[in-house]
């Protein structure tokens, strides 16, 4: 399958090019006991995709918790890089997606990462795999005024590219982040990452379980 007049490729992060929502739902579980809070694994996944202080915002709205705000970006981030810099650091490229990302690039494809996740870890993640030298733009969520579901993010990722919307192929393994692509007027690859939890892909232009079929390696372009 072909999708034409395609110029630029967006990935998101989480999920997409780096196995880290596993352990960030884990980590996120910690910090709910913390807080005393009762999160169902339903409610838990709705937030995939999006800002993580979207999720602490709208959990202390439900469930009224005590602790600041501040409070627990401060837990998250030392959570996360205690498990980052430890020998238990389990965050791997998902498989397959190196050589799909060595492919768009070799094919010339303009492409960006657009993350909900701050510019400095979309950085600090690609810089890690090394596969920086391949994308034009990286983009973190603190790049635009609305989270995932909102189309913000790739609407900023494309113009930062210089790349009409509809022009713009993005691959997502999240609800929100599939509604937010389309709501940018772009194509969608919905990426079904079971470490992801129960994603509602259905709005995505196709679905995939795996990056070695992936129907959409000789896009057209103009």
């Amino acid at each position: 399958m072909t999708i034409p007049n395609i110029r630029a490729i967006i990935f998101d992060l989480d999920g997409t090019i780096i196995e880290s929502e596993a352990i960030h739902h884990e980590l996120e579980r910690e910090i709910f006991r913390r807080l005393g809070i009762a999160v169902s694994p339903e409610e838990h996944s709705s937030f995939t995709g999006m800002a993580g202080d979207r999720m602490w915002v709208t959990l202390k709205e439900r469930h009224a918790y005590a602790h600041s705000i501040d409070d627990v970006r401060i837990w998250v981030r030392r959570l996360f890089y205690d498990h980052f810099d430890s020998a238990d650091n389990k965050i791997i490229l998902v498989d397959g997606v190196q050589k799909l990302i060595e492919d768009f690039s070799a094919q010339g494809f303009k492409m960006a990462v657009a993350s909900s996740s701050s510019s400095a870890y979309v950085r600090m993640m690609m810089l890690h795999f090394g596969l920086t030298k391949h994308f034009h733009q990286l983009c973190g969520g603190d790049s635009a005024l609305n989270s995932k579901p909102a189309p913000d993010l790739f609407l900023y990722a494309a113009e930062q590219l210089d790349v009409d919307p509809g022009q713009c192929l993005v691959i997502e393994d999240s609800a929100n982040g599939v509604r937010a692509a389309k709501a940018a007027g772009m194509k969608v690859v919905g990426y079904r990452n079971k470490n992801s939890g129960e994603q509602n892909l259905t709005l995505a232009d196709v679905v995939v379980d795996n990056y070695k079929d992936f129907p959409y390696i000789k896009v057209m372009q103009n």
